[in-house]
């Protein structure tokens, strides 16, 4: 990925447009400078966010990148090359905006990707998807790769292990490994549970078995266990069996016992109820008299009817009394409303003439409007032409306005055109000698970099040189170890064969070199001689030493012959006659100066075929714009002809108008006709209201009249009944008094509810009845019986359902022990197995967790993701010592740590650092602010170059590093770019922030931000 082209508005400190040429960078080192807090990061962050959607650092949310400084819409748009194919990302980070009432709304973020010129998606989803697949990287690893942000390069060199498992696990994905380190923990937690849990359980039934056999079940060994609880179930059957003999006996002994007590019950039953008969019996002769009255005051209700009827007359009389009262008084109340409505017509009489006397005076105003009507038309149609004339003077004028900016905008054009048909006169004559020094500059360069190619391979042969030199140094000194090993051996081997040969021998034997057969001194064997086959061992390392030695000799003859060839067409290459770095510097340079020359010859032989090209039709548009330009100017004459004739027409119009208008009492002949319209219905309205009083004048009278009448005939009524009520109060008297009451007592009388008082009398008689005949049957029932004694009956009860609940609590508690003993005894047999295997299983699993997780007793404490991060991070390790080895001069090389001091901390991604000079290792934490941050650098270079090896190989065009050159010497400065400048062969482009002088003298391609007080502003120089 190589950027051509960052363009952005109202991001950031840029308020205003602002581009950033890359391009003009070309590859190698560049430099982006300027003062603290100018912009010089947001340039990454721009380039970061157009790409993934996400800043480069950890401290910039997106939603704060829209500037402060201005209300426009804030976006970016990234233009660059992949792979051979141009792709332009554009997007806008979320923002908040003011709405036109007053409130804040946040607008979401949007993006759109364009390949080659075609637009292929406008979803933020789906260019995220496209970008990643495009790069083969994610934000993160693009963190990195390629943009090293300010201050997060350190964070890998100075974390602890645990922080570092963090970022290696997002960077090379070893999360998968963290979960199966997670899961065998859970799982073993879980079974560990479980097992514990079934374990418990099974304690717990033990401890539940009842036995007289042992004091201590659960301190047994668990054969003796299962003998016991078997031994304890035996007895508890056969007491289960005895028990349930004698809980028969008490039960047969309680059932006679409660049949003794019922017949007793019975025969007492029947001596109560006798008592309780004669009681009543004395009680109903009590209420006798009580009786005789109910019966009394029942027959003087069945004489009071004429009494009833006489009440009802008088009711009657005195409702019908009350009527004619209430008639009258109506009437005399609508008799005194029906005056106060015949008040109120005479004031609206008054008003109708009133209205009347108007009328008169609004039909005369009609007849003078109605004369003047026409002139009212007359003035309408002069106002309705004049409108229609400023009309068409306003749009005649707006169309000679139009047609003069066109006919200089033709002018304009026909100038413009002219001269640069002149220039593509002086183009035609250069372009020959243009095409030519192209072409020169590209066969240049194309030997240029055909001869830094063959310079790449003479320094690989220049290093394979230097590395079998020091390989033939290694074998040379391991042949040579070899063999002195092998002299040793053969002298201690061969001087030890006397004592061999006498460790066989036997008093009486005769000795294989002398032949005696006395041994009085034998010789014997000295420690630490090899055996037979030891020296063989040793001779045959002896020879694959210096078989490897040998072949490492022919290999670096052969290679230092390549070597010298390749380096001596370098130098004719780069006409140089130094070391290869030299000439490929020469080269380098060579190379960069022309390309910028081609692109530059190329850029001017573009425009001069553009120019050359749009010659004809420049000539065409010409002709057609001076065509163009005669009939504008005619349009023009005509139309400022049409406005003099409208601006005299509108002014004879006006005079006419103000004629006609003179002595007009209303403004139109709209208000003349609405005023006719108002004065005829003010009329019509007089004229209603007259009628309307004379119609309720009469209806007034009327009315009057019937009530009149209806008041009349309510008196005579009146007068008529008073005689009937008087007769009737007093028929109601004379009947009252023959009875011996009032009316209150015959209305008291008359409140007893009959029904009631019969059922009263009905009841006492049966009773009455039933106590007579009941009294004689339970005497003759219990003739020659005694009551019985249901104390003692009771006792007897008492004292056998004792029994036999004692008997069923004994029963009962003898069948529990027994099932209890059973059922936890039928739970263990299962569960003791199923706890055993569970167990193996637990072992298994908690010492895969163990190792996994890191708890292993005794060993080293590696988490299996830390051991697989390990790997990677030896690679990392390995590719940034490349790096500072050439920035520290040799002197330092980071190691990770190898082991803990004591095995209880996990600390299997802690760096160290070897300090050649002193050949000790120790902290990185030790090292100087200088030092760390060439490690750091050198950490990240290398993370970057092994996150490319795993992401499938992306081709990584572009590097950029932010900050932090301020804390190194100008030796270490020199000597990390160096290091940069290394990584710029290929095509690599490296782009560096910083605001060290000394980075600006040595860096001769910059970018430089200048903040302002309306925004930053950037610019490209190349010096």
């Amino acid at each position: 990925m190589r950027p051509v082209l960052l363009e952005m508005e109202a991001f950031g400190p840029y308020s205003q447009p602002t581009t950033v040429d890359f391009e003009r960078m070309g590859s190698g080192l560049f430099l982006i400078t300027g003062n603290t807090g100018s912009g010089k990061t947001m340039i990454f962050d721009a380039m970061t966010y157009a790409l993934f959607g996400k800043t480069s650092g950890s401290r910039r949310l997106p939603d704060s990148l829209r500037s402060d400084l201005t209300d426009a819409k804030p976006w970016v748009r990234l233009t660059f090359d992949h792979l051979g194919t141009r792709y332009t990302v554009r997007r806008e980070p979320p923002y908040w905006r003011e709405t036109r009432t007053g409130n804040r709304t946040k607008v979401s973020p949007t993006a759109e990707l364009i390949v080659d010129g075609k637009m292929v998606s406008t979803s933020v989803r789906e260019v995220d998807s496209r970008i990643g697949d495009i790069l083969g990287m994610d934000a993160e690893q693009w963190n990195q790769i390629v943009m090293l942000a300010q201050g997060e390069f350190m964070k890998l060199l100075d974390t602890d292990s645990k922080n570092r498992t963090e970022i290696l696990r997002n960077l090379f994905g070893t999360d998968h490994f963290r979960r199966l380190q997670e899961t065998l923990a859970r799982m073993c937690s879980e079974k560990g549970d479980t097992y514990r849990h079934r374990k418990a359980e099974a304690d717990e039934r033990l401890s539940q078995i009842v036995t007289d056999l042992v004091d201590d079940l659960t301190s047994l060994p668990r054969g003796e266990q299962e003998k016991v609880i078997e031994a304890t179930i035996s007895a508890d059957r056969a007491a289960v069996d005895a028990v349930r003999s004698r809980s028969e006996e008490a039960e047969g002994r309680y059932r006679t016992a409660v049949e003794r007590r019922a017949e007793a019950a019975g025969i007492k039953s029947k001596f109560d109820e006798l008592d309780t008969v004669n009681a009543r019996k004395v009680s109903l002769r009590q209420r006798e008299g009580e009786i005789s009255a109910l019966r009394i005051r029942r027959d003087m209700i069945g004489r009071s009817q004429p009494v009833v009827e006489a009440e009802a007359d008088l009711k009657a009389a005195r409702s019908a009394l009350r009527k004619a009262e209430d008639e009258g008084e109506a009437a005399s109340k609508e008799l005194e409303r029906l005056e106060k409505v015949r008040e109120n017509i005479m004031k609206d009489t008054e008003r109708a003439a009133e209205m009347t006397a108007r009328a008169s005076l609004l039909s005369a105003a009609n007849a003078r409007i109605e004369e003047s009507l026409p002139r009212y038309a007359r003035a309408r149609e002069l106002t309705e032409a004049l409108s229609k004339m400023n009309a068409e003077l306003e749009t005649v004028s707006s169309a000679e306005a139009r047609s003069r900016v066109e006919t200089d905008g033709i002018r304009a054009e026909l100038q413009d055109i002219s001269d640069r048909l002149a220039g593509a006169a002086e183009a035609r004559s250069g372009i020959s000698v243009a095409r030519m020094e192209s072409e020169r500059l590209a066969e240049a360069l194309d030997r240029s970099k055909a001869a830094r190619s063959a310079g790449v391979a003479c320094i690989d042969a220049e290093n394979s040189v230097r590395t079998l030199e020091s390989s033939f140094t290694v074998h040379d000194n391991q042949a040579k170890a070899a063999a002195d090993q092998v002299s040793l051996a053969e002298s201690l081997f061969f001087r030890s064969q006397a004592g061999m040969l006498a460790s066989s021998l036997a008093e009486g034997q005769p000795c294989p070199v002398c032949g005696s057969v006395h041994h009085p001194s034998p010789a014997t064997v000295p420690e630490g001689v090899p055996t037979e086959e030891e020296l063989t061992k040793l001779r045959r390392k002896r020879d694959r030493e210096y078989s490897a030695r040998e072949k490492v000799v022919a290999d670096l003859a052969q290679r230092r012959t390549e070597y010298e060839t390749s380096l001596e067409r370098l130098r004719e290459a780069s006409g140089t006659s130094g070391t290869a770095a030299e000439a490929m510097d020469a080269l380098d340079a060579m190379i960069s100066d022309s390309e910028s020359r081609l692109a530059e010859s190329r850029r001017r032989l573009n425009e001069m075929e553009i120019l050359l090209r749009s010659m004809a039709e420049m000539e065409s548009r010409r002709e057609m714009l001076e065509k163009s330009l005669a009939d504008g100017e005619a349009g023009l004459a005509e139309m400022e002809s049409r406005r003099g004739a409208l601006e005299r027409s509108r002014a004879a119009t006006e005079a006419q108008l103000a004629e006609v208008a003179a002595g007009l009492e209303l403004s139109s002949e709209e208000e003349a006709r609405e005023t006719l319209h108002r004065n005829r219905v003010d009329i019509q309205s007089a004229e209603a209201l007259s009628n309307i009083v004379a119609n309720r004048k009469a209806q007034s009278e009327g009315q009057f009249a019937v009530q009149n009448d209806r008041l009349r005939k309510s008196e005579e009524e009146v007068r008529g009944l008073v005689p009937k009520v008087d007769e009737a109060g007093a028929r109601l008297s004379a009947l009252l008094d023959a009875m011996g009451m009032d009316l209150d007592g015959f209305h008291d009388l008359m409140s007893t509810d009959l029904d009631e008082l019969n059922a009263s009398i009905s009841a006492f008689e049966s009773e009455e009845s039933y106590c007579r005949s009941r009294s004689a049957e339970l005497t003759a029932e219990l003739e020659g019986l005694e009551r019985p004694d249901m104390g003692a009956v009771e006792a007897a009860v008492a004292e056998a359902t004792e029994a036999k609940e004692a008997v069923a609590e004994e029963l009962a508690h003898a069948m529990e022990v027994l099932k209890g003993n059973s059922d936890a005894w039928a739970f263990l047999r299962t569960r003791w197995d199923e706890i055993d295997a569970k167990g193996r299983e637990l072992d298994a699993l908690q010492r895969m967790s163990d190792v996994a997780n890191g708890r292993l007793t005794g060993a080293r404490k590696v988490q299996f993701e830390q051991y697989i991060q390990a790997v990677y991070f030896d690679r990392v390790l390995q590719c940034a010592n490349r790096r500072l080895s050439d920035m520290s001069g040799g002197r330092f090389e980071l190691r990770r740590r190898a082991e803990d001091d004591n095995n209880r901390s996990q600390t299997a991604l802690d760096i160290d650092v070897l300090d050649n000079f002193t050949g000790k290792v120790r902290s990185v934490k030790s090292l100087s602010g200088g030092e760390s941050f060439k490690a750091a650098l050198s950490l990240a270079l290398g993370l970057s170059d092994s996150i490319q090896m795993m992401a499938g190989g992306s081709r990584v065009d572009a590097l950029f590093i932010d900050e932090g050159f301020g804390s190194l010497d100008s030796d270490s400065l020199e000597q990390a770019l160096d290091v940069l400048d290394s990584l710029t062969a290929g095509d690599v482009m490296v782009g560096v922030i910083s605001h060290v002088d000394l980075l600006r003298e040595r860096i001769d391609r910059r970018i430089t931000v200048t903040r302002e007080k309306g925004g930053s502003r950037v610019e490209a120089s190349v010096d």
